[in-house]
């Protein structure tokens, strides 16, 4: 699952580079991660919590479990439906329309974002800066 980020991460802490600055690739980073780790935490949260209407009805339960195989569980459920929508690899472990409101709005966002969060478009900038750069190496 963590595949899925190295790429993206490498292109954003070089993205210092071009820019001869690398405190901003770093910041740029840096800023990625704690989106990444707030909307994990934020989605995991939710679907560990209990459904309060079932709760008063005297249904106790560990958490939202619809939609999610109990081999993975809401923890691994939580992860990989973060990672794979922030990356926008297209993969799926759980239902995401079968989340709690608040943890089903986290993939929302990271889908409607667009890739802000180690996404695609760090691997297009890595492409499009290597080929800017590539008819300056060119041999004399």
């Amino acid at each position: 699952m963590f595949a899925i980020f190295p790429d993206p991460q490498r292109a954003d802490i070089l993205s210092g580079d071009d820019v001869k600055n690398k405190k901003h690739g770093w910041a740029v980073w840096m800023t990625m991660v704690l989106l990444f780790l707030a909307g994990f935490l934020v989605c995991w949260n939710a679907e560990s919590r209990a459904n309060p209407r079932m709760q008063g009805l005297g249904i106790t339960g560990t958490g939202n479990m619809e939609g999610k195989e109990v081999r993975f569980g809401i923890f691994d459920s939580a992860l990989f439906a973060t990672v794979t929508t922030d990356a926008s690899c297209g993969a799926v472990n759980s239902m995401h329309d079968s989340y709690s409101p608040l943890g089903g709005m986290i993939p929302l966002i990271n889908i409607q974002l667009g890739e802000i969060v180690f996404g695609e478009w760090a691997r297009v900038c890595t492409g499009c800066s290597s080929l800017s750069y590539w008819p300056c190496s060119w041999p004399d």
